[in-house]
């Protein structure tokens, strides 16, 4: 039976990031990352949780990301990495 936020895939799970938190990767009910994440592949029974990161240069802002411009080059603005 697939438990979301145990960090496994199972069945109907898309995304398990190892959290019940709706704010950062995964959404709470396991069936994908929220907008403006990315979880990195998606592979059936993963024994270890989805790395799920901003998505750097989509100009969307996300908790864990402090700048993100809309664009993944130095010196316009934001780091070419989102970090500031």
């Amino acid at each position: 039976t697939p438990i979301c936020g145990d960090g496994i895939l199972l069945d109907f799970e898309t995304c398990d990031d190892g959290n019940k938190f709706d704010s950062i990767g995964c959404n709470t009910t396991c069936t994908g990352p929220i907008v403006g994440y990315d979880c990195g592949p998606m592979t059936q029974y993963l024994a270890t949780p989805n790395d799920c990161n901003p998505i750097c240069g989509d100009m969307r802002k996300m908790p864990n990301e402090p700048c993100d411009d809309n664009n993944i080059n130095d010196g316009k603005g934001c780091k070419a990495d989102c970090s500031g």
